[in-house]
């Protein structure tokens, strides 16, 4: 994969020295808050929704409001050679020294969507009902629960309580569809609903399709087609919990995929620089 060379800082386009160290999982956990967006071929997608989010988020978190120059965000493409093929773009904010603004970081790497259907386990975790509901940096956990699941050749886990309530991907939503309904777990959880959800929502409601909310056990799973969503992966099919192998609607991912595609490509944000 080719690296990208230059930053986006407070409007600004920077080389990516050692000075900034966002990359470094060691440090990137403190009190900020980030948003991730999915780039295609120069059109950032969801852009609104996810600025809507990230300024929530800071004022959960006392940050002060971002500012984010969106005509920069398309120069940092440009620099990066980043306008053809698909790309995450991360942006970070954090409280400066003063306390009174924010600094806005944003970096681009490139993306690579897995194809295949996933490989999925089960992990227990009991997430902390502050900060469950906050895109903050402070992932760790999610990072160390999806390093585990792929030591043991899965592709990420679902997350449960010790309750046995379920909750999320590491880092993703979940979603299932049993008996011509769709469920996902109850937001009243901690767990952060993503821009995605939202979308996804929106698309079963055009469809006339329910769209439940719930608390339910990983048992529920056993025989519903499951997804994971998030703003990169859109929605990823589940083809094995475990030692589960699930069942798949293939008619069913294709016409959610469309739809999706269709209300993504409404919100993304084109590149107009000349």
């Amino acid at each position: 994969m080719r690296a990208c060379y230059w930053l986006y800082k407070d409007a600004e386009l920077v080389p990516k020295t050692k000075e900034f160290f966002l990359d470094d999982t060691a440090v990137a956990f403190g009190h900020a808050a980030f948003t991730t967006l999915r780039v295609a071929d120069g059109q950032i997608e969801c852009f609104d929704a996810h600025m809507d989010r990230l300024k929530k988020t800071c004022t959960l978190l006392d940050i002060p409001q971002p500012v984010v120059d969106i005509e920069q965000l398309f120069r940092l493409l440009e620099k990066n050679k980043a306008l053809a093929g698909v790309w995450r773009m991360k942006i970070t904010v954090m409280p400066k020294k003063s306390g009174v603004t924010s600094t806005v970081y944003g970096q681009l790497s490139p993306y690579i969507r897995q194809k295949k259907p996933l490989r999925v386990c089960f992990f227990s975790y009991t997430p902390s009902s502050l900060t469950g509901t906050i895109k903050h940096l402070g992932f760790l956990d999610h990072f160390l629960l999806r390093k585990s699941a792929k030591k043991h050749g899965f592709d990420d886990c679902i997350l449960h309580t010790e309750d046995n309530i379920l909750l999320e991907a590491s880092f993703a939503n979940i979603i299932w569809e049993k008996g011509g309904e769709f469920f996902t777990p109850d937001l009243e959880l901690p767990i952060l609903p993503g821009v995605m959800l939202e979308n996804i929502r929106c698309v079963l409601e055009e469809q006339g399709i329910a769209f439940h909310t719930v608390r339910a056990t990983p048992a529920v799973l056993e025989q519903a087609r499951v997804y994971i969503t998030n703003s990169l992966i859109w929605l990823q099919p589940v083809q094995l919990i475990d030692d589960c192998v699930l069942l798949r609607n293939i008619t069913q991912e294709r016409m959610l995929f469309q739809k999706l595609e269709q209300r993504i490509a409404q919100q993304a944000v084109h590149y107009t620089l000349v």
